[in-house]
């Protein structure tokens, strides 16, 4: 086993998401030191088109309003890749939110710049409503942090308070991007992958062990609406053309 680890030199083509792990490639996208500020810049890149790809997808299933950002482990980029594609959505005008559903790793708020709470935990908690915790970043784009740090918020999800309000959000939003905890870290995937319309799995380019997002597939299949996808980030550009 231990050898097979060694070998595993993680996910680098197409062809691995397919064959390997039956999953669905949804895009690629090369490293970026700020994927947010890039995608602002509205300065025609690589990277921005690799996004545009990731949203012509998105756009052209039926009745795609919530999906879902995760990961099977810590240090993917999956935040930061939800916040760009967030980002990219509000700036050609669709009325695009981001909430911060990471029981763990909270990092919204902070990536944003909007108070951290009052948040998601406020709202499922009954100490807050709707309107109450929905900041607005600088360019525009609606988010909902976190809330404040406690031990309980992962509870919340699982007693199925969040389906109500997503319900709601989505009647006020063209999109909605939730950003989870890693699928190996906690449950919350999982929960949040059965309310959402579809699920996105990021990982980097060549580090993700194969046995390991194999793992988090087999694990989010089970209760995603769809088959999940999967985004190869953090590809040095050499590769773009090989995956």
């Amino acid at each position: 086993a231990i050898v097979l680890e060694m070998r595993d030199n993680g996910i680098q083509k197409n062809d691995d998401v397919r064959d390997i792990l039956n999953l669905k490639l949804l895009g690629t996208l090369p490293k970026e030191k700020n994927p947010v500020a890039r995608v602002l810049s509205k300065q025609r890149s690589i990277y921005i088109e690799e996004i545009k790809r990731i949203y012509i997808h998105i756009v052209s299933q039926d009745k795609t309003k919530a999906i879902l950002f995760t990961s099977a482990r810590i240090g993917e980029g999956k935040t930061l890749t939800a916040l760009a594609l967030a980002s990219y959505l509000q700036s050609i005008g669709k009325k695009t939110i981001i909430i911060d559903a990471n029981t763990i790793f909270p990092r919204i708020a902070q990536m944003t710049e909007v108070p951290q709470s009052p948040g998601l935990y406020e709202l499922l908690s009954g100490l807050n409503t709707l309107n109450d915790v929905i900041a607005q970043d600088e360019n525009g784009l609606s988010v909902i942090p976190s809330g404040v740090e406690n031990n309980f918020s992962s509870d919340l999800l699982i007693a199925g308070r969040f389906k109500k309000y997503l319900e709601d959000i989505k009647l006020l939003y063209d999109y909605v991007i939730i950003d989870s905890a890693s699928a190996l870290n906690a449950s919350d995937a999982e929960i949040l992958a059965a309310l959402s319309d579809e699920t996105v799995i990021v990982a980097a380019w060549g580090k993700t062990p194969k046995t390991i997002l194999k793992k988090s597939g087999e694990i989010l299949r089970k209760s995603s609406k769809t088959t999940p996808y999967v985004i190869l980030n953090k590809l040095p550009l050499s590769e773009l053309k090989n995956t």
